[in-house]
């Protein structure tokens, strides 16, 4: 069950409730202020794009390339943990979009025209940030399929992974930092 409140003072909530009625999440919006503030360094981070460009391109609707820099993730080899993979991003795109929806948070570029992103900018909110969302889905979900433990170099290189994804959001200029950590 999903209640959200937007209101005109500024301030709006969205929550996710169990069905039993037990609250699984509740993301409140951050101030305007705070995202004024965070321009500064979603700023500073474009000095990245000139390196991180391909990646960023590459990171636009999928981001089996990078996962297939770890583990062999080619449809011929690992079919069935695609599509497993698949269905993490869709439901995660799902739960990221409703939040999305109520929370109504605006783009950097819509702060300042100055951030100029280096790629299209998605029509809907930022808050949370999907990419993020998904991304670390996709690592925890490939470390309970591995039975990893949270210490195992392959499990810290799935979080840096993810955690590389969504920073480089931020550097192509569509999100802010505070996307990243909702």
């Amino acid at each position: 069950e999903w209640e959200g409140k937007s209101s005109s003072t500024g301030s709006a909530w969205c929550r996710m409730r169990h069905r039993t009625g037990g609250l699984l999440i509740q993301i409140e919006r951050p101030s305007a202020e705070l995202f004024k503030q965070e321009l500064a360094e979603v700023m500073a981070l474009a000095d990245l794009r000139t390196e991180r460009s391909e990646e960023i391109l590459t990171q636009i609707d999928h981001q089996w390339a990078l996962w297939g820099s770890l583990l062999p993730l080619r449809p011929d080899l690992r079919p069935r943990t695609l599509e497993v993979l698949q269905a993490v991003v869709w439901l995660s795109v799902a739960v990221e979009m409703r939040f999305k929806q109520v929370l109504g948070v605006s783009r950097p570029q819509e702060f300042s025209p100055q951030v100029q992103p280096i790629i299209t900018t998605p029509g809907h909110g930022s808050f949370p940030m999907g990419h993020a969302t998904q991304a670390f889905a996709i690592a925890r979900t490939l470390q309970g399929l591995m039975q990893l433990d949270d210490r195992d170099p392959l499990a810290l290189q799935f979080d840096a992974q993810a955690h590389r994804i969504a920073v480089n959001r931020i550097v192509a200029g569509v999100h802010f930092p505070a996307d990243l950590v909702a």
